[in-house]
């Protein structure tokens, strides 16, 4: 018997309508000394994070099986308007043919159509195979393809013996963990390139739908079966993006970018800094300052100020660090206003921040 600290009523409310060839869903829930519980049938089936504790290394072919199989899973609670948003080992459940695959604990699922912003607030979380933009340290919107990456993640912990990001802290996800083949020498090319394309970091890059990860892995698992290798293929020719998607790329703001990295650098060194980014509505202030220039470990503290003199700031952040302001002064009237807005602003939200050992004295609006 296995217990899980889930959201059992969200979790059978997420689950009533998919078919239970790939989920486990509850038959009854319950409550008893203040904690809710739901009861399942057994299947007799296995939680992946099981095998792996205990049935030690599997085979590349075992691996492939498996894959293709939680693809497969994948593939339908998708095309039921379902993104799981948690998958890791432990909510992975399979018989011991490998063959049939079931999801569980949908508690934190949401519906296609709600493609939402990530949370910083992971609690009960592995964060090991959450996708980049569910952990910072810029959050972006979430869709399928975060469950994407955390298949591919799951795929290459189990080719490589570890996660492929072994440092769980939420707000420092922008390395790239290294080939699947480079670590072992023994997994074929070809598998090894469609795992590191479902854990792109840029979910541009990833494959797009379940169908078009599903036809490459079964593709990997036929050569593998018909000649014992798997050489490079053309990835994603079954895939297509589902809608249009506007890239995230920034254009044209190679200088600007420049001059924050440089910013950067300065505070690296011990330098306080306030950086003012100006200029009319819509031309992209916010997505400047918000574009991922940081090349480490930094966290950012952004602000807005408007033209009817109130700032509002927001980011889970540590001390020390660069402030990035986005400024509506570009009008002369309002230019010793927004200054002493910001001065005011700044003095009251790095008191709050008892962590900060930076001081930033006062600004005279130049």
């Amino acid at each position: 018997m296995a217990a899980f600290a889930i959201d059992v009523k969200r979790n059978r409310e997420a689950t009533k309508n998919l078919d239970p060839a790939w989920v486990i869903k509850p038959l009854v829930l319950g409550k008893a000394a203040n904690c809710e519980y739901e009861v399942v049938a057994d299947s007799g089936m296995t939680p992946l994070s099981d095998f792996m504790l205990f049935a030690g290394p599997m085979g590349i072919e075992s691996i492939l099986v498996l894959t293709v199989s939680m693809a497969k899973a994948l593939d339908a609670i998708h095309s039921a308007g379902i993104i799981h948003r948690n998958i890791n080992p432990a909510c992975i459940w399979s018989d011991s043919s490998l063959t049939r695959v079931v999801f569980s604990d949908f508690s934190r699922s949401v519906h296609l159509s709600e493609a939402v912003e990530a949370s910083r607030a992971v609690p009960l979380l592995d964060t090991r195979f959450l996708a980049p933009e569910q952990m910072g340290p810029f959050l972006s919107l979430v869709d399928g393809r975060a469950d994407l990456y955390a298949v591919g993640a799951v795929a290459y912990s189990l080719l490589c013996g570890s996660a492929p990001i072994q440092d769980a802290v939420p707000l420092d996800r922008t390395g790239t963990p290294a080939a699947a083949r480079l670590l072992k020498g023994d997994v074929p090319e070809g598998l090894s390139a469609v795992v590191m394309k479902l854990l792109s970091q840029d979910p541009q890059q990833r494959y797009q739908t379940t169908k078009g990860a599903l036809h490459d892995l079964s593709y990997c698992l036929e050569q593998l079966r018909a000649s014992g290798r798997v050489d490079t293929f053309a990835l994603g020719s079954r895939d297509a993006a589902p809608g249009f998607d506007i890239p995230d790329k920034l254009f044209g703001r190679e200088n600007e970018l420049r001059q924050l990295v440089e910013a950067l650098v300065r505070v690296r060194a011990g330098a306080s800094e306030l950086v003012l980014i100006s200029g009319p509505a819509g031309i992209g202030k916010s997505k400047l300052a918000s574009h991922n220039v940081s090349t480490g470990t930094e966290r950012f503290y952004f602000g807005r100020t408007e033209l009817n003199s109130y700032i509002s700031v927001s980011a889970a952040a540590i001390g020390g660090l660069p402030v990035l302001a986005s400024a509506l002064s570009y009008f002369d009237s309002y230019r010793r206003g927004t200054a002493n807005v910001i001065e005011e602003a700044q003095r009251d939200f790095f008191g709050r921040v008892d962590s900060t050992d930076s001081h930033h004295g006062p600004w005279d609006g130049a």
